[in-house]
């Protein structure tokens, strides 16, 4: 189970953002959702409800595949990498921050708030959005 912090920061993510913010991740979203399945079901929920400009680079999986059948339910666009990519972070690109958090044990996570920091992962997130299919 994960810390009540790391819960806590990603509810306050959601606080902190405006009306069409980006809201861009990369992640395997299915060892992300494992971390606490109720508690990252209902967080997309939430975030879904916000009017933000989410989209999510996910590594391939059935997991993966669900979510990008249900972009429109979640207010998300989703691209699925390739197979045999295999991730252990959670990237998080906000506006004014980059959130790197790490989804195997132990949980952890980098927080970087310097603009450079956050236009250079939102070009490299971009770069790969529009490679993929």
């Amino acid at each position: 189970m994960i810390c009540n912090f790391y819960l806590l920061y990603y509810n306050n993510l959601l606080l902190e953002l405006n009306d069409n913010d980006e809201y861009l991740v990369i992640s395997d979203q299915e060892k992300w959702m494992d971390i606490d399945r109720d508690f990252f079901k209902n967080f997309i929920y939430e975030r879904s409800k916000h009017s933000l400009d989410i989209k999510l680079i996910l590594e391939s999986s059935e997991h993966a595949k669900y979510y990008q059948g249900k972009e429109k339910q979640y207010n998300e666009k989703v691209k699925v990498l390739p197979n045999k990519v295999n991730f252990n972070i959670n990237l998080i690109i906000l506006p004014h921050k980059v959130i790197y958090v790490q989804i195997v044990d132990p949980i952890s996570a980098i927080v970087i708030e310097n603009p450079n920091v956050v236009a250079m992962n939102r070009s490299l997130f971009y770069l790969i959005w529009k490679l993929l299919l």
